[in-house]
């Protein structure tokens, strides 16, 4: 069984460690001089093999990685494995036998319950006469409100316009709106079409959207990029948009917990960046409840949330600065949480 195989490297190429009552095996952590930290000396690092799955855990440098039977080796734990001197063949090995597994699994699994909340995200289309930005502008368009929209785009700091879309349509006032696709499998599921500025009066809706019931921005982009050992969880699309993270469109809710749990299980580190406003602390409670980091970022009273900090201080040090200062565990998160400097007054 590979899960046994794991362990057992696990424990021939660590310090040695002790039974915890929690059921933990913990001692002080071998990774902390190589993410910068000073060595542990107090005990802080830990194996938990449960039930099918085993994880790994430092609570001085905050490293966390997670293989469960069934899924791909991540990032994180195959640089784990590494790092404690595990040889690279046998690493390797380790990561086609979970390959073939998981192969495998996709192949005869026949329980796909947990799968079936996607099952309802159907085939949607784009308005009427939808085109890229990109398309728009090889055209020549001149159209002021084309315009507006694809400067408001770029003040945004969203570069991508072949994946950014606009229409001349006027009903709902699109031909205003910046329009951003959701995809699921490849597949156009829905879209947002965000007003380019503030809309004149309280009458026009910022967001004009066709949502699919649970849907969470940014997943297959997050799920198939084995490159990337991070996952950043925002309420809106555009913060998403901007860091690459995902987006829960709103107040998070059970499933959509459940299918970014998915990207934690297959290795991914969760980090929550959540509004500087009362609507994030819907966000706050889920990372506390499942055990993901919440990251307070010393960024000016004035921003409110990652799309605002991207405009200000760009993509790269925004990115950088919400995996710099996340934290973990209840009661540090409550603090920060409390210390953090908020108002309700920025702009989605």
């Amino acid at each position: 069984m590979l899960l046994d195989v794991i362990e057992k490297v696990i424990v021939e190429h660590v310090p040695p460690l002790r039974k915890s009552p929690k059921g933990w095996t913990s001692g002080n952590c071998p990774l902390c001089i190589h993410r910068g930290h000073n060595a542990d000396k107090r005990g802080r690092f830990g194996v938990k093999r449960e039930g099918d799955r085993i994880g790994i855990n430092c609570f001085n440098c905050a490293f966390h990685a997670q293989w469960a039977q069934g899924n791909l080796v991540s990032v994180n734990m195959a640089w784990f494995l590494r790092t404690i001197g595990v040889p690279a063949s046998e690493v390797q090995r380790i990561k086609f036998q979970a390959f073939r597994e998981k192969e495998a699994g996709e192949i005869f699994d026949t329980d796909k319950t947990k799968f079936d909340v996607t099952q309802k995200w159907a085939a949607k289309q784009l308005p009427e006469e939808t085109k890229s930005l990109s398309d728009w502008a090889k055209e020549g368009c001149v159209d002021k409100h084309f315009i507006k929209v694809a400067k408001y785009a770029l003040q945004r700091c969203m570069t991508d316009f072949d994946n950014l879309y606009w229409t001349p349509t006027k009903t709902k006032m699109l031909s205003r709106r910046l329009i951003i696709p959701y995809y699921h499998r490849k597949i156009l599921v829905g879209y947002t079409a965000r007003y380019a500025g503030t809309p004149p009066d309280k009458s026009v809706a910022r967001y004009v959207a066709v949502t699919p019931e649970d849907y969470v921005y940014n997943m297959d982009r997050n799920r198939h990029n084995y490159e990337q050992p991070i996952v950043l969880v925002h309420e809106g699309v555009i913060d998403a948009n901007l860091t690459t993270g995902v987006g829960v469109l709103g107040a998070i809710n059970s499933v959509q917990i459940d299918l970014i749990n998915e990207l934690r299980d297959n290795g991914k580190r969760i980090i929550v960046s959540p509004d500087r406003d009362e609507g994030g602390e819907i966000l706050v409670k889920a990372a506390i409840d499942n055990k993901w980091e919440c990251s307070f970022p010393l960024w000016d009273k004035d921003i409110k949330d990652a799309g605002q900090a991207a405009e200000k201080y760009g993509r790269v040090l925004t990115v950088e600065s919400i995996i710099e200062y996340a934290i973990h565990g209840k009661t540090a998160i409550r603090l920060k949480r409390k210390m953090d400097h908020f108002n309700g007054n920025g702009r989605k």
